[in-house]
């Protein structure tokens, strides 16, 4: 069962009568002060439970405004042509209106500062223990402290006014935003102080449901260091650097961020709580509730789109198109909307004040900003993994062709591996010759494994890595025996791993890795399918075309054109033994290639359909040795297990 505000509001309403049914004296709560609620324990509850109500009921219009704000909406009210005029042209066309109507909402944050200035008042003469003092005094700093922070993102670099007086009729004096935010820092920690020696105590006021899980003392501060964190952070992006994101990363660390597992876990947090029940309030950023806040059209025409051009699920989460274009009032003053806002599915979802998702977002700028990268990518690739398998991958060594020299490779399980499964092996040959492979993330190597496909990476001699001997191995020897440490490797994966099925195998790999991908099926028959990429396939046209001609002279020794070695390099050129080739062949190359020209691959195309062979050649615009776009890359990857799964046997 959730406990809603009425709920709790109509429950205080009931302890002030009981403990009043032999006093006919009853407080006043409409002229309510300090002293009085400080004899009433009723009412510090209805104090608490107005703190609660009106960060509540600020949220949504605050959300509303800076959407407008921030050119990402406009809120289009039939009958009030003010959202309009104050919000986006102006009283006269110019400034917008001083009347505080578009004001995002900063007054009500201002009043619920002094909800909390006076709760912190009233609590100290009050009948609760000291612990429980604490934790009044923490609550209500933290929720000042969280309303200050609103305040701010409203006012930005125009300052705010952060002391509340002790009479409201005097005027607290602006200060800059630098202050300002080392004032809500300290507002923060005061609380923090308060919570932890509150212990584990309970708050001692009855919350509603949006704080499951918050409503000790020490999990309250889980709360604060939270909100802490997001300040912190806001300052590192604005004025104090980097001690403020070490800072952060502290306050986070007695928050309640955790790496998440489940959506759930994302989710976790304190939210606002909304209720169709009399005298509460619908969630009105819900379009059940209130469908007149709509998209700025820039959400469709500025979102990344699939390589289909189709919309992806980033954007089609967002937004949706409405039945018929909305204008606001007046109409000839406003932009057409077409798109509608899916924010809450409901109007009684509940929002959120800050949840798990962001903490490890916070943290993972922090981290990013100390130059602490792989921890910030972790945070981010939380959501990315989450409830995602990572393929296993490990190092094996085998005997090369000439017995003379282990050669190590690696391994990358399938996901769905069993006993009794049997699964292909793609053979990833990696660049060079000079590179190496190894143990780290390999996205494409990921998906294959995702499909149930072993991944095998060979480190042919030429790889650096292991010494310069080996490193030297492919000197005046390319397409020879590093080609052989390939084949050798495949064949000791299908000794070593049995599941390993010899009649699904697959090859490929970029730039040498292409080089060797099309040698291979040239000198055997064992693949299925074959994908060289941006390869060289005539060692003797390569050398006249590249903007790198001393490529050749240095892994040959030689000037091309001296001696034999032209015929040399023809020797050991794909392209002149393209007659035997039988697997079908998909070729990739960047039209702006100036490492290894396209025409390289276009010969191969041609001569694969001379000999009769089922080939296809993708060319991507714009890109050069390799691939950068990600749409390419994306496209690349689509095409790659589609022409595995149309060659591989079923």
């Amino acid at each position: 069962m959730r406990l809603s505000l009425r709920a709790l509001l109509v429950g205080t309403a009931a302890l002030s009568i009981a403990a009043c049914q032999n006093d006919l004296a009853l407080p006043n709560y409409n002229s309510a002060t300090v002293e009085g609620l400080a004899k009433d324990p009723a009412g510090l509850q209805l104090a608490a439970t107005g703190i609660l109500v009106s960060e509540r009921n600020n949220y949504n219009g605050y959300i509303r405004d800076i959407t407008i704000f921030g050119r990402e909406g406009y809120y289009y009210f039939a009958t009030d042509g003010r959202f309009v005029t104050d919000y986006l042209i102006g009283i006269g066309g110019g400034a917008l209106s001083s009347t505080g109507f578009a004001s995002g909402n900063w007054f009500g944050y201002f009043r619920n500062m002094r909800n909390a200035v006076n709760l912190v008042n009233a609590v100290e003469t009050s009948g609760l223990s000291t612990q429980q003092k604490a934790a009044a005094r923490g609550f209500a700093n933290t929720f000042r402290g969280l309303d200050m922070s609103y305040a701010l993102s409203l006012r930005d670099s125009l300052g705010m006014p952060v002391e509340i007086l002790a009479n409201p009729s005097d005027q607290s004096p602006f200060v800059s935003r630098n202050v300002a935010y080392t004032r809500i820092s300290a507002v923060l920690d005061s609380a923090q102080v308060d919570l932890a020696a509150a212990g584990t105590v309970a708050i001692p006021f009855i919350l509603h449901s949006g704080f499951a899980g918050f409503t000790t003392a020490a999990t309250f501060l889980q709360f604060n260091r939270a909100i802490a964190a997001r300040v912190l952070a806001r300052r590192g992006s604005l004025e104090c650097g980097n001690t403020c994101y070490t800072q952060a990363l502290t306050a986070l660390t007695a928050s309640f961020v955790a790496t998440p597992s489940s959506l759930a876990d994302l989710n976790r947090g304190v939210y606002n709580v909304y209720s169709a029940s009399p005298g509460d309030v619908l969630n009105t950023l819900s379009t059940t509730a209130d469908p007149n806040l709509v998209a700025h059209a820039s959400f469709v025409t500025d979102a990344q789109k699939k390589p289909d051009g189709t919309a992806d699920a980033r954007l089609l989460r967002k937004v949706a198109p409405l039945a018929a274009p909305r204008s606001g009032n007046p109409a000839k003053s406003s932009i057409p909307a077409t798109q509608g806002f899916i924010g809450y599915a409901s109007n009684t979802t509940p929002t959120p004040i800050i949840r798990n998702e962001e903490l490890l977002l916070i943290r993972a700028e922090a981290n990013l900003r100390l130059g602490n990268v792989p921890a910030a990518l972790t945070d981010l690739n939380a959501e990315a993994l989450r409830g995602k398998a990572i393929a296993p991958m490990e190092p094996f060594t085998f005997v090369s062709n000439d017995l003379k020299h282990d050669v190590e490779a690696w391994l990358v399980k399938p996901i769905g591996l069993t006993a009794t499964s049997s699964h292909p092996l793609i053979v990833n040959i990696h660049g060079g010759p000079h590179g190496v492979q190894g143990q780290a993330f390999n996205f494409q190597n990921q998906v294959y494994a995702g499909l149930g496909w072993a991944v095998l990476m060979v480190n042919y001699r030429g790889s650096i890595g292991y010494g310069q001997a080996w490193s030297d191995g492919v000197f005046r020897d390319q397409n020879g025996d590093e080609a052989q440490d390939v084949l050798y490797g495949v064949n000791a994966a299908i000794r070593r791993y049995t599941w390993v099925d010899r009649n699904r195998l697959g090859v490929e790999g970029g730039s040498y890795g292409g080089q060797l991908s099309a040698w291979l099926v040239t000198v055997t028959n064992i693949f299925k399918a074959a994908i060289p990429r941006w390869p060289i396939i005539n060692l003797v046209s390569y050398n006249y075309m590249t903007y790198y001609p001393m490529y050749e002279e240095m892994e040959f020794g030689a000037k091309v054109h001296t001696a034999d070695w032209l015929d040399q390099l023809w020797r050991r050129s794909s392209l002149r033994y393209v007659n035997g080739v039988k697997t079908p062949t998909l070729l990739m190359h960047g039209e702006n290639d100036n490492d290894v020209p396209i025409a390289e691959s276009e010969q191969f195309y041609m001569g694969l359909k001379d000999a009769g062979v089922e080939t296809v050649m993708v060319r991507y615009p714009r890109e050069g040795h390799g691939l950068r776009e990600p749409k390419h890359t994306v496209d690349m990857i689509t095409r790659s297990t589609a022409w595995y799964q149309k060659h591989f046997p079923k």
